[in-house]
Order: structure tokens, then C-alpha cells, then sequence
């Protein structure tokens, strides 16, 4: 009892959580178990209150979970709590020591969840403003210490989505006075940032598959990324998913493709507490893909027909299978056409 009282009065009198314990709590987040990690955060912000990197990471868990249900904003309030507390902690830190790159890092961090859910709303004047405020933090701790590799991290991607996003998203009117990117910099900064992170490691690869897939044009380091944070995080159906549309979508690994596929379905058939019913209709509907591009018609309609079985999913869910399956009939329909023609 007495240890427990030492440790508490420790803990509430400026001790700051450990790594080891941020990082048990980041793993739980990658790797699916989104509730348990929040959970994780809370605590840890509750027994470190002058910490922000908690109330940091936090922010973030659930600017995950705000991104996983795009329909809803339930989330967002509280994404933007979480976030405004880091900032409010870390101002009184850096107030007590300017030079506390700890807590430098976790307010531009903070900033950042703020900018990427601002982004992901398509809230752009606030996204930008956001990002700026990170950029001046991360700047501030890169100068303190070169070698902070969350940094870094935070750095690379304002200058390679501030010089990529600006061109496709129609931000530049917003641009003028602000700080402009550098697309090859912020690859540079990024790779580098893969070794040494506190606390980005999944975040850093995350970011890797995006850029790679997307917007470089690069699909065999964005399957490097992908296929490792499966593997990392094989409680996490999320990585399972995209791991199979980046196998049939842009390396035409269609075998493959159906494999990883099958694999989820088989854990939401079992029940793994990660992969619900949803999840498991996701699969088949990847399923169907894969087998619909492999050339067997036949066996893809059957998956997309039994997600149509399914009523408790998204209705992109069951409005993708139906479209599978209008695919499939109609090249039935051709191929039977094609052999009465050839009699």
C-alpha cells in the first residue's frame, strides 16, 4: 500500500510516462484493439497529468477510429479535446523550460492530429492553420535536437503533403504567406524517421503505404509497408484489407490477393474479437474482387451473393457486391452467348 502511495505521489508530482508503457499502448491501437488503447492513454494521462504525450496519443487513437467511420463526427469533439489538452500541458512545460524537446514534439504533434482530422474533413483553411502551428513546433525541436526522429517525422510530412496536396486538392489559394513543402525533403525526412521513432514506428509506415500507393507510383515499397504492418499487426483486420486491394489492385497478385482475403474471413468466421461480422463481409467482398479478376466468374459471384446475405454492413458494402455481381452475369451472359455463336 505504502509503495503504491509513493509511486502515485511520484507519478501526480511531474513524472512523465515511459516509452515502454506509450509503446504497449500504441501496439494495442495498430494492432486493432482501438477501445483497449484509448483506455491505455486515459490511464497513463491520469497518472502522469503533467505528461502531454498521453493526452497526445490519445488524440490521435481516435482520430483513427473518427477515420475508420467516415459517416459519423461523433468523434471529432473529443479528437479535438485530447488534442487542445497536449497543447494546453506542453505550453506549461515549455513555459517552466523552453528547451524541452519532449514537449515541443508532443505540441506540434498535437497540432498535427488537429490538421489531419481538419484534412480528412475537407475543413482546408483550419487544416492549413494547423499545420503551419505543428511545422513551428517541430521546427523549434529539430533545432534543439537534429536526431528526434518523431521530429522528423512530423517535418517530412508537412513538406511532402504541403507540396503534393496543394496541386490535387485545390488549396493553393490558401497557400500564399505560408510555408511551402518540398516533396523530395519531406520523402527524405520520412525514410529517415523509420529508425529511432518513440513513438510514430506504425505511423511512419502507415504514411509510407499512402505516399507509395498513391501518390508515387511506387507499389512494390508500398506493399514493403503494407505487408509489414500486417505482419506486425495481425490483430487488425484494417492492414489484412488493405494488404489484399494493394495485391489485386496494383502488383495483379491475384492468387495472393484471394489468400489474404480468406484469411480474414476465416478469423471473423472464428469469432477473433478484432474481426466482427462487418469485417468478415468485407472479406468476401474482396474475396469476390480477386476471384473476379483471376477470370473465375463463377466462384466470385458466389462471394458477392452471400455479402448481399448480409444486412448489417455500410450500404457501399452490398451497393459494391451488387455491382460485382451485375460484373459476373454479364460475362456469363457473354461467354454463353459466345459458345452457342461458336456451335
Amino acid at each position: 500500500m505504502l509503495a503504491a502511495l509513493v509511486v502515485a505521489t511520484a507519478l501526480a508530482s511531474g513524472a512523465r510516462a515511459t516509452d515502454a508503457d506509450l509503446g504497449a499502448a500504441l501496439d494495442l491501437l495498430y494492432d486493432g484493439s482501438t477501445d483497449s488503447a484509448l483506455e491505455e492513454f486515459n490511464a497513463l494521462a491520469r497518472a502522469a497529468p503533467d505528461d502531454p504525450v498521453p493526452a497526445y496519443l490519445g488524440a490521435l487513437g481516435l482520430c483513427w477510429k473518427a477515420e475508420q467511420q467516415p459517416e459519423s463526427k461523433r468523434f471529432d469533439g473529443e479528437v479535438h479535446r485530447r488534442a487542445e489538452r497536449s497543447i494546453a500541458i506542453a505550453e506549461a512545460q515549455l513555459a517552466a523550460n523552453p528547451h524541452d524537446v519532449r514537449a515541443r514534439v508532443a505540441r506540434g504533434a498535437a497540432w498535427g492530429v488537429k490538421s489531419r482530422l481538419h484534412l480528412f474533413r475537407l475543413e482546408r483553411r483550419e487544416a492549413l492553420r494547423t499545420a503551419v502551428r505543428m511545422r513551428e513546433d517541430l521546427s523549434g525541436a529539430h533545432a534543439l535536437d537534429p536526431d528526434d526522429k518523431d521530429a522528423l517525422f512530423g517535418l517530412g510530412l508537412y513538406d511532402y503533403y504541403g507540396d503534393v496536396l496543394p496541386k490535387l486538392t485545390k488549396l493553393l489559394r490558401f497557400l500564399a504567406g505560408y510555408p511551402g513543402g518540398n516533396r523530395a525533403r519531406g520523402l527524405l525526412r520520412i525514410e529517415a524517421a523509420r529508425q529511432g521513432s518513440r513513438w510514430h514506428h506504425a505511423e511512419v509506415e502507415a504514411q509510407r503505404y499512402e505516399i507509395y500507393a498513391y501518390y508515387e507510383d511506387d507499389p512494390q515499397r508500398a506493399f514493403e509497408a503494407i505487408r509489414g504492418l500486417h505482419e506486425r499487426y495481425p490483430g487488425s483486420p484494417l492492414w489484412g484489407l488493405k494488404l489484399a486491394e494493394h495485391l489485386r489492385e496494383r502488383l495483379g497478385r491475384y492468387p495472393e490477393s484471394a489468400a489474404v482475403a480468406r484469411e480474414i474471413l476465416a478469423a471473423a468466421q472464428a469469432g477473433h474479437v478484432n474481426y466482427s461480422p462487418v469485417v468478415g463481409a468485407m472479406a468476401r467482398l474482396a474475396l469476390g474482387r480477386a476471384l473476379e479478376a483471376s477470370g473465375d466468374a463463377t466462384a466470385a459471384a458466389q462471394q458477392y451473393k452471400k455479402v448481399l446475405e448480409y444486412s448489417g454492413g455500410p450500404q457501399a458494402l452490398a451497393l459494391d457486391a451488387t455491382r460485382g455481381l451485375a460484373r459476373t452475369q454479364e460475362l456469363a451472359a457473354r461467354d454463353d452467348t459466345s459458345g452457342k455463336h461458336s456451335k
